[in-house]
């Protein structure tokens, strides 16, 4: 039976509109109002580039250097270095069409899909929903990195699971490839707000320089903090030719755009500059990096970044305080120090069948919006037992409301939880 694409299909295309009275926490999209400051930034951006001499005009409009523009990268590299404090080198940049995009392009560069064994990835527990499914697209064995009780990494039993699925020093039969890769998001993860600690990160690089395991650090939400300070870069980004990192602008400007960026050492850049659709195609977002070049420079994007700082450190009071007024008892939860997203464990009496069938209607009747933890949950996705309460979890998005909506909205939410 085809799969029906309507329902997704119809909230995307509602995104452009905003309704007060409905309160989508579902979607990990920029709200409406977000993207009207955006379009003023690309318009005085794409003003300047009109303004510059005829060389560099009509490189925007060409197919690209297959890493980007060497201006674009350059500002790109200012730009991070800034934002993250911390010293970001060119070269070791790539031009990506977002992050989704890079994710697929390392699948695809990094690993021999010849012989009998498939390549392995290991994802946390919760991970990002749509990460499993693009993995398993590009065949890929889809593994849970072992968890504690509460919810930490449990090295040995990663370790174990490693030599069982036969890793231990694994070497790749093709130059420049692997047997496995790890993907994280170790800072103000999607779907629950968690970071990687400082010491598990250390434990992860010895773990994957041991076994020959490439890791993708998914660095979407880095720059969305909502303290004074950065959070701490916590894996040696270019450094390593184990180590990538993918950042995008769908967060920080719009996805519309399309535009985000691969970091890793030039040998890993160069290989993944090599893919043949970048090489037929020239760089993945040509115009639209120009545009991102264009708004470094004037000095329009970091004042957005930080006006989008200061608008999600609302939003995230905000559901704090709607939380701590009207959430039941034996409700868990923690609002992040960054991100998007708020991760609710439900009490035990609640199960994952009453939620898909009966709170989502009843919050739909609402025009509620959130996201199942089930979901997330690589061990439910393949019916194995999860003890860290994903089945009976809620994921919500800071991104598609205002803070004015949402007192309201959780306001609901909570009378839901209490009938």
């Amino acid at each position: 039976m085809p799969f029906d694409r309507t329902p997704i299909l119809h909230e995307y295309n509602r995104l452009g509109d905003y309704n007060p009275d409905h309160y989508n926490f579902h979607i990990g999209a920029p709200h409406p109002s977000e993207l009207i400051l955006c379009s003023k930034i690309v318009e005085k951006a794409v003003a300047s580039i009109a303004e510059q001499p005829a060389s560099l005009r009509s490189s925007a409009f060409q197919y690209g250097y297959e890493f980007g523009a060497d201006p674009v990268l350059d500002s790109l590299a200012g730009f991070l270095s800034s934002e993250l404090n911390h010293e970001i080198k060119a070269e070791n940049l790539m031009i990506t069409a977002g992050s989704s995009l890079a994710f697929s392009m390392v699948c695809t560069r990094m690993f021999s899909h010849r012989g009998s064994k498939r390549p392995i990835l290991f994802v946390e527990h919760p991970t990002y929903f749509l990460i499993i499914d693009s993995a398993q697209h590009h065949g890929f064995q889809v593994e849970t990195i072992p968890t504690t009780a509460e919810g930490k990494i449990d090295f040995k039993k990663w370790e174990k699971l490693i030599c069982e699925l036969g890793l231990f020093n694994a070497v790749s039969t093709e130059e420049g490839t692997h047997r496995a890769m790890v993907y994280l998001v170790p800072t103000f993860r999607n779907p629950n707000g968690e970071s990687l600690a400082k010491d598990d990160a250390h434990e992860v690089l010895s773990l994957i320089t041991e076994h020959n395991m490439l890791l993708y650090s998914d660095d979407v939400y880095s720059i969305l903090y909502f303290g004074n300070e950065p959070p701490q870069r916590i894996f040696p980004v270019g450094q390593s030719d184990l180590v990538i990192s993918a950042g995008t602008f769908s967060k920080l400007l719009g996805p519309g755009l399309r535009v985000g960026w691969i970091e890793s050492t030039p040998k890993v850049v160069e290989r993944l500059s090599n893919t043949g659709f970048v090489v037929s195609g020239g760089c993945m977002a040509q115009f639209s990096s120009f545009i991102i070049e264009r708004a470094i420079v004037n000095g329009s994007l970091s004042c957005h970044v930080k006006d989008l700082r200061r608008t999600y450190k609302e939003k995230a009071h905000a559901i704090k305080a709607a939380f701590e007024s009207g959430l039941p008892e034996g409700v868990k939860w923690k609002v992040p120090q960054g991100g998007y997203f708020v991760w609710l464990i439900l009490p035990a009496n609640y199960s994952q069948t009453y939620i898909t069938n009966v709170l989502v209607p009843e919050a739909n009747k609402l025009n509620l919006r959130f996201g199942i933890g089930a979901r997330s949950c690589p061990a439910l996705k393949v019916g194995e037992p999860c003890e860290l309460g994903c089945g009976r979890a809620l994921r919500l998005s800071l991104g598609h409301v205002t803070a004015n909506q949402i007192p309201k909205g959780i306001r609901q939410l909570c009378e839901l939880l209490t009938l």
